[in-house]
């Protein structure tokens, strides 16, 4: 019984410092139906917030606990609502609206009005509506199943879920258990967002239950999908006057996500690379959404999802760092007014990134004398690398042939590819899909490079691990399918109805009686 609240609680923990930050940046305004679409992007957000401030309490030495996890939670969310509150009384709005004042209408509800209603919904409509039902019965169905699985992936346990435990034990960082010979094979320099989101629900539930840690997976990859929906349909100008023809498209390409089998294979062996993939998507998405908008909010909720990314492992730092770049490039070459004000909010963006999210566990592993297996003298010295070089090749071809294995991905890193050049060619949505071309091709250069500099037999390291690090590509791809699919299914019904109109007008008029 404990457990089944202990799964509520802590999603409430998250749910509500990221609706209430999701509301301060104003994203979402404070409607039902705005929420219940936003859940999953605030999930993903609360989880970066809550997280992220608890590694840096950790860092600087707060002995840390359920009640201090909640105290986190509930500074968060009342700093994010004193936001609202202050933007409302800014703006002269009210803080509660008056109700009107005309009593509305209420009809009787009965099989014919119901009947009528039905009857009035578009195809498109039904498409995403029943698609988006499927989407959900899934997903009920894989938590049933996540309840139930076993800790079965080596890494699930060595590497994440030990440390889970530790912090479960422990209310604070013991340098001795990082700085042992006995637990280097755990990787002590990897980031610590996944061992801190196991041990708070291990603290709710009272005991580090990594059998039931399994939902927590599965709902941080239902939350990912949800955000990529709703993020889709944020994207997604209205098509034939509406955007349910934009939901007929996206939501069945979402529908193909979550039944690939890579993604729920590897979310039930609790590993890092899928959490890791999921912020690295909502990040790339945001970015995308802001160079589409100029939408501030959006490269907020970017910085908090990067940063995210950049504490689940190694690969979610080099993977931050390629979606930074490619939007570092994309800004450099745009001028809005002067160079520089075109550059700043990306500039800003990748700061904060650095400074909140990266540098604190950086400098703790500094400080503490912990290291890793790559040097990163090493790793960025041209000479070392250049000794490594006969390394590339069958690093290249490993991680080619895992994204192309229509068993695993659904195609879905092939179709981001065509999509992304068919963009760029015709000229629909070209900076955004420049973004996602380079943020594509700077993520597989980052593994390419892991492969390269890594201090390791080379064919067991890429047999043990290919399959899993391309993920953060295939979910960069998979927001780019969805973002760039609605765009070119605008520009073909747009270029349609100018054609229809073209034809029209040069028919001979009507002849008359």
């Amino acid at each position: 019984m404990r457990v089944d609240f202990a799964q509520f609680a802590v999603t409430m923990l998250y749910l509500l410092p990221g609706l209430l930050l999701l509301a301060a940046v104003r994203v979402i305004e404070f409607r039902a139906i705005q929420i219940v679409a936003a859940i999953g992007l605030a999930y993903l957000v609360g989880v970066a917030m809550v997280t992220i401030s608890s590694i840096l309490l950790l860092v600087l030495g707060v002995p840390m606990s359920a009640p201090v996890y909640l105290v986190v939670a509930f500074v968060l969310s009342a700093a994010c609502g004193g936001a609202i509150l202050r933007l409302r009384r800014a703006e002269q709005l009210p803080l509660v609206q008056k109700p009107s004042l005309s009593k509305p209408s209420f009809s009787k509800p009965s099989l014919t009005r119901l009947r009528a209603w039905l009857g009035e919904r578009s195809s498109a409509w039904w498409v995403a509506a029943l698609t988006v039902s499927v989407i959900a019965l899934f997903a009920i169905a894989g938590y049933v199943t996540a309840l139930k699985a076993p800790v079965s992936g080596w890494d699930g346990w060595s590497i994440w879920a030990r440390k889970g435990q530790m912090l479960f034990y422990e209310d604070s960082l013991p340098k001795e258990f990082f700085t042992s010979e006995n637990y280097r094979f755990m990787h002590p320099d990897y980031p610590l967002l996944i061992p801190v989101w196991e041990s708070i629900f291990f603290r709710f539930a009272g005991a580090p239950d990594t059998q039931a840690l399994h939902a927590q997976f599965w709902i941080l990859l239902v939350a990912g999908l949800w955000a990529a929906g709703f993020l889709a349909h944020r994207a997604a100008p209205a098509i034939r006057g509406s955007k349910e023809w934009a939901a007929a498209i996206w939501a069945p390409l979402l529908g193909v996500l979550i039944v690939t089998p890579g993604i729920h294979r590897q979310t039930l062996q609790i590993y890092a690379d899928i959490p890791m993939a999921v912020f690295a998507m909502g990040s790339a998405f945001c970015i995308a959404l802001w160079l589409q908008s100029r939408r501030s909010s959006y490269l907020v909720i970017a910085a908090l999802l990067l940063g995210a990314t950049a504490n689940v492992k190694n690969e979610g730092l080099t993977t931050a760092v390629a979606v930074i770049g490619a939007m570092l490039l994309v800004r450099l070459f745009v001028v809005d007014g002067s160079r520089w004000q075109s550059f700043k909010p990306a500039a800003i963006c990748a700061a904060a990134v650095a400074a909140l999210a990266v540098l604190p566990w950086r400098i703790w592993l500094t400080l503490n004398d912990v290291h890793g297996l790559v040097s990163i003298t090493d790793g960025l010295s041209p000479d070392y690398i250049w000794e490594q070089k006969e390394r590339v090749q069958p690093s290249v071809g490993s991680v080619v042939n895992q994204l192309v294995q229509p068993g695993v991905w659904n195609f879905i890193p092939t179709l981001a590819v065509a999509i992304v050049l068919v963009c760029l060619i015709v000229g629909v949505g070209r900076r955004i899909a420049t973004f996602y071309g380079l943020a594509g091709v700077l993520t597989l250069a980052a593994i390419i490079w892991g492969y390269v500099v890594a201090p390791t037999e080379l064919g067991s390291h890429l047999a043990s691990s290919s399959d899993r690090l391309v993920d953060g590509f295939a979910f960069i791809g998979a927001a780019a399918v969805l973002h760039l699919t609605i765009l070119l299914a605008r520009s073909g019904a747009e270029d349609s109805t100018v054609d229809r109109a073209a034809s029209g007008a040069t028919k001979p008029p009507p002849a008359h009686d």
